[in-house]
């Protein structure tokens, strides 16, 4: 899915494969947290890629802790805003909580 995969990241990737179905919010926080390796990694459009994932599980779940992962996400994006799918992951957030300035 992931292809060639940071250490951080596919450690929470196989967190994720490993989650029974029922678990849709702990798959939120994971998907977040391995968009917080890509990001870390500058790997931008995968981190953004990712964040919109859990913000789509967010959405569905109203996980507040999903939400605090994604505005986190937000931070360590903010100098690659450039980069197409930043700008949709942050355009797609504002939509549930504003940027900070």
């Amino acid at each position: 899915m992931l292809g060639c995969l940071l250490p951080a990241a596919e450690v929470f990737q196989t967190a994720i494969e490993g989650l029974p179905a029922g678990y849709w919010r702990d798959r939120g926080v994971y998907l977040a947290w391995v968009a917080h390796a890509y990001a870390g990694g500058r790997e931008a459009e995968q981190a953004a890629d990712l964040g919109r994932q859990a913000l789509v599980v967010a959405g569905e779940t109203g996980s507040a802790r999903i939400i605090a992962e994604l505005a986190r996400l937000d931070g360590l994006l903010a100098q690659r805003r450039v980069v197409p799918q930043v700008g949709e992951f942050r355009a797609a957030l504002t939509d549930v909580i504003p940027h900070q300035a």
